[in-house]
């Protein structure tokens, strides 16, 4: 999936939610929740830190699914601020080849 089409289906479903996000100040915070489970999931694969004595088996799936919820998240923020995340990208790929 390309990030326009993301970004696109992002939105209607944003639109269709029952109790969508009332401000770009809740899609942050639940970017930085998104952000802190995937932080514990690689901690549990890495059996690093606390959380590595957790009872808690390590999940490459789960940290897929947390990767991807982030992902999403991303693109209801840039959705907010009407930002081309494909277009953006792409320019500091070009910025930095150069």
């Amino acid at each position: 999936m390309d990030l326009d089409l993301l970004q696109r289906l992002n939105h209607e479903s944003v639109r269709q939610m029952k109790t969508p996000f009332r401000s770009a100040s809740e899609v942050v915070l639940a970017l930085t929740e998104e952000l802190g489970e995937i932080a514990q999931e690689v901690a549990l694969l890495e059996r690093v830190g606390s959380k590595s004595q957790w009872d808690k088996s390590p999940s490459v799936e789960r940290l897929a699914e947390e990767m991807a919820q982030l992902t999403n998240l991303i693109a209801v923020l840039a959705n907010h601020y009407e930002i081309d995340l494909a277009g953006t990208l792409a320019n500091s790929w070009t910025k930095e080849a150069k």
